[in-house]
């Protein structure tokens, strides 16, 4: 099986200006240099860029055919807070890669692209109360490990202060919930 690890679907208005002229720079740059051809920027993205729009992701499928590619990977790159937002916002950008992978069942792993830091992004801890709350729901308890040896032993990133508020407020945080908190297994405690 063949799988194209790192693709994007083209859609007018998935990113704005400083990306576009930053990018139009650098990949008419590489065009050239490929393809042996002289083509000013603009020209690249009218004549090479333009032609593969398509928010339904026709038209890589019809690539990967071609090329004998099974599968592919695609995802947004979300500049928003980097570039300004783009005229589609991230959050419907996804939306749009998520349906064109519906359109081609099978063939198109969609990821989402969203900035930790993005006010509303959803975030590593959101996932853990996703993941507490579904088993909760099924009578499920989690058994949670706040932390391997390691990082107080062998590589210290916890401190006994660290190691305190990140107790506290793991457990603030989980209080009412189905966990089974596991507190080692990974080294001796001797020293810790």
């Amino acid at each position: 099986m063949i799988i194209d690890v790192n693709r994007h679907i083209v859609v007018k208005g998935t990113v704005q200006g400083d990306y576009i002229r930053g990018a139009q720079k650098s990949f008419a740059m590489m065009y050239r240099k490929v393809h042996n051809v002289e083509i000013s920027d603009r020209d690249f993205t009218e004549k090479v860029v333009r032609p593969l729009i398509d928010p339904n992701a026709d038209n890589i499928i019809a690539e990967m055919d071609e090329a004998g590619v099974d599968k592919a990977v695609t995802f947004g790159v979300d500049y928003g807070l980097l570039f300004g937002e783009a005229p589609i916002h991230m959050f419907d950008q996804n939306k749009l890669y998520a349906d064109a992978a519906k359109r081609h069942k099978g063939r198109l792993i969609p990821f989402i692209a969203i900035d930790p830091r993005r006010k509303g992004a959803y975030d590593y801890w959101d996932h853990v109360d996703f993941i507490v709350d579904a088993a909760n729901a099924r009578g499920i308890y989690i058994a949670m490990l706040p932390t391997w040896g390691r990082w107080v032993k062998d590589t210290p990133l916890f401190t006994p202060e660290k190691a305190e508020i990140y107790g506290k407020w793991l457990g603030e945080r989980y209080k009412s919930k189905g966990i089974i908190w596991v507190l080692g297994g990974d080294r001796p405690a001797d020293g810790l």
